[in-house]
């Protein structure tokens, strides 16, 4: 007989998966970006241990540590924002289930009160048809408890979430991205064996900051056989 007051207390609770709707979605964005800076940190780790006579060749130990360090910085600072979103979101929730409690409260009082001004324990002895304060409680914390199970699971949840739609809109992207050329490739209609280089300037995608090959010119002929002479981590085999 005390449904009522449970519709009363869930008024409140819309409020709540407003905020956690909108705490997802902001999650699911810094889980993205922090995604890219994690990938982007391995890939500098990955190609300093590949490349680590090179990198000793030439001293770079402390630069790919500082670049490596400074990707880890910009990852925890995606970090701290993410958990700013997430004690948002929980003081949110704690503050409609104080809402939500106040309002059960004050309707639940006014009910008692008109019930025993209606005298309404007389019907039947001892209570009647009278809402008392066990009831209203009773309902109350049969709301209470519902909502803190269901949603207030889900906020603890909402890292986890906005991470797995990150890396889903990851893999979804490069599934539906669509192929502009044909999977047999290109055949040339002749093949001379001229192997031209005009300036060219390459780094690999984990140390853009460090230049493998820079403005490096050469031209070998058809036929011809050409050497590439230097010391480790001049850039032989990039060019190869």
């Amino acid at each position: 007989k005390d449904w009522q007051i449970a519709c009363v207390m869930t008024v409140a609770l819309p409020v709540a998966g407003f905020a956690m709707a909108n705490a997802l979605s902001i999650v699911r964005d810094f889980s993205a970006a922090q995604f890219k800076v994690y990938a982007k940190a391995g890939g500098i780790a990955e190609t300093g241990l590949q490349l680590i006579r090179t990198v000793t060749a030439f001293n770079g130990q402390r630069a790919v540590i500082k670049e490596y360090a400074d990707q880890l910085d910009k990852a925890q600072h995606k970090g701290i924002r993410i958990g700013v979103v997430q004690g948002f979101s929980m003081g949110v929730t704690i503050c409609v289930v104080g809402c939500a409690i106040s309002i059960g409260m004050y309707a639940g009082s006014i009910w008692v009160l008109e019930g025993y001004e209606r005298q309404c324990w007389e019907v039947s002895p001892p209570f009647g048809t009278c809402r008392t304060g066990g009831t209203m409680l009773s309902a109350m914390f049969t709301v209470l408890w519902g909502f803190t199970q269901g949603i207030g699971t889900l906020v603890v949840c909402i890292e986890a979430l906005g991470h797995g739609k990150a890396a889903a809109k990851r893999l979804y992207d490069i599934i539906d991205e669509p192929i502009s050329h044909s999977v047999l490739g290109q055949e040339p209609a002749t093949c001379e064996g001229l192997i031209v280089y005009e300036n060219v300037r390459f780094s690999y995608p984990g140390r853009q900051a460090a230049v493998a090959l820079y403005n490096i010119s050469m031209r070998v002929e058809p036929g011809k056989t050409a050497a590439l002479v230097g010391s480790s981590g001049s850039g032989k085999s990039t060019i190869v």
